[in-house]
Formats: structure tokens, sequence, C-alpha cells
């Protein structure tokens, strides 16, 4: 049973037992080698992770950068309204006329 997990659910396109056991530790090494602060996170844009990236993997990629910039300009924008205005408000009501001015 346990070989039969081992050949068609993990890492099923390697072929032998001892190459599975070494990518296991290869990837076993590289999660603590980051835990630790010694690696970076790998990005999405690499050709090699465009290999295994489904498409709705790269949209939703997309959609968090775009939304991730849009609220940081939103941020600043609401952030310098606040300095300038004498009687700055910000409740409900006013976010969306704001939104709808700007």
């Amino acid at each position: 049973m346990c070989q039969y997990l081992l050949r068609h659910s993990v890492l099923y396109h390697l072929d032998s037992d001892k190459e599975k056991f070494d990518l296991l530790v290869f990837m076993a090494r590289k999660l603590f080698a980051f835990a630790h602060g010694k690696c970076a996170l790998e990005g999405m844009d690499p050709v090699m992770m465009q290999e295994i990236t489904l498409p709705g993997h790269l949209y939703l990629q997309l959609l968090k950068d775009r939304l991730s910039s849009w609220l940081t300009v939103l941020k600043y924008v609401i952030m310098k309204r606040e300095r300038v205005a004498k009687n700055f408000v910000f409740n409900q009501s006013k976010l969306i006329g704001f939104l709808l001015t700007t």
C-alpha cells in the first residue's frame, strides 16, 4: 500500500525511490533555509515557475498585485487629503463621495 502511494502520489514524475528521497530532503533543506531567512521567496515570473503555474494562479497574482498597488495609492491620497483638510471626517458616506469625485 505504501509503495503504491509513493509511486502514484508522491513526486510521480520521478522513477526511483532514491530520487524521490533526495528531492524530499532537498525540499526540506530549502524550507528550513527559507524559515531561517537564508533564501528568498521565488516569484511567479521565472520560466521554471511558469511550467507548473496554472492560468488561474497567474490571474490571481496579477489581480493581487494590481489591487495592492491601487490600495497603496488610495491610502496615500486619503492621508494627503487628511493633512490638507481642516475638518477631515472619514466615514462611509464621505468615502463614497470621495471615490466618486476622484
